[in-house]
C-alpha cells in the first residue's frame, strides 16, 4: 500500500513494475489539491487538480487499486465509498 496524493508518476512507475511480477497495489490518495472553501479555484490548483486525475487514471490501468480521499471527508468514509465500487 503506498498513501500519496501522486504529485509525480512514481507510483505509476511502482505500479506497473509490481504489476509485471504479479503483485498488486493499493494506493490512498488524498486530494491537496482541492479548491477553496469559497468554491473558487486558482489556475495552479486546477492544473495540479487536472494533472492528479489524469495520474489516478494512469495508475487504475497499470492494474492499482485507487482510493480516491476527500480528505474534507473522514478516512473511514473515503474507505467505505471505495470497497462498494471495489466490490
Amino acid at each position: 500500500m503506498v498513501v500519496s496524493p501522486v504529485p509525480d508518476d512514481w507510483p505509476e512507475s511502482l505500479a506497473r513494475s509490481l504489476s509485471v511480477r504479479d503483485h498488486e497495489l493499493a494506493v490512498l490518495s488524498p486530494d491537496v489539491t482541492g479548491g477553496w472553501a469559497d468554491g473558487s479555484e486558482s489556475p495552479g490548483r486546477a492544473v495540479a487538480g487536472t494533472r492528479r486525475t489524469i495520474r489516478l487514471w494512469d495508475l487504475r490501468t497499470a492494474g492499482a487499486t485507487v482510493v480516491d480521499w476527500d480528505v474534507d471527508d473522514p478516512l473511514g468514509i473515503a474507505l467505505e465509498r471505495s470497497l462498494r465500487t471495489l466490490l
